[in-house]
């Protein structure tokens, strides 16, 4: 229960809220109502299942918890019910399917994680299931189309991408 430097969180489906806990390294599942904290999942390190500066966190049909491992350059996906890993997505660099500074992710109906991807300003779309590499959006810059430093990605249910752009003050659809 112990935070240090919390910054992203989601609702599981039994209603708790799971918070990414940046610089203890770790996620904790807190219950509402009295909040108490259930567990914690992973914990500092650069192996499956540990985390150097988790940011965002989603989750997809499948049950499972898909975490923006900002330091580590990745984005993890795991088994909601026991922390355990089941993939690595992406690694670090500036290719299709590589990532400096992860921030955000957000899944959609299909099973693609969008990733918010802050060091190279752009989206990347990459299937859940087996990490592989779909589309790109965004560049970097202040015009349309274009985001610059930490932000937020988020879906709105009805097709769009909804991007809170940081330095540029202001979100985009």
């Amino acid at each position: 229960g112990q935070f240090m430097y919390p910054r992203f969180m989601a609702w599981d489906p039994q209603g708790n809220v799971v918070v990414a806990d940046g610089f203890n390294h770790r996620l904790q599942v807190i219950r509402l109502s009295d909040g108490a904290c259930l567990r914690t999942i992973g914990s500092r390190g650069s192996g499956a299942g540990q985390f150097n500066i988790p940011r965002g966190v989603a989750f997809d049909s499948a049950g499972h918890i898909i975490v923006a491992d900002w330091g580590n350059h990745r984005v993890q996906v795991l088994r909601y019910s026991d922390g355990s890993h089941v993939r690595t997505i992406g690694s670090e660099g500036s290719g299709n399917g590589q990532f400096k500074y992860p921030i955000s992710v957000a899944v959609d109906g299909s099973g693609n994680v969008f990733v918010l991807d802050q060091g190279n300003a752009r989206i990347q779309v990459l299937r859940v299931s087996d990490g592989a590499y779909v589309r790109s959006m965004c560049s970097k810059g202040s015009g349309p189309g274009q985001i610059s430093g930490m932000g937020s990605v988020a879906l709105d249910g009805q097709g769009n991408v909804v991007v809170a752009d940081g330095d540029n003050h202001r979100v985009q659809v």
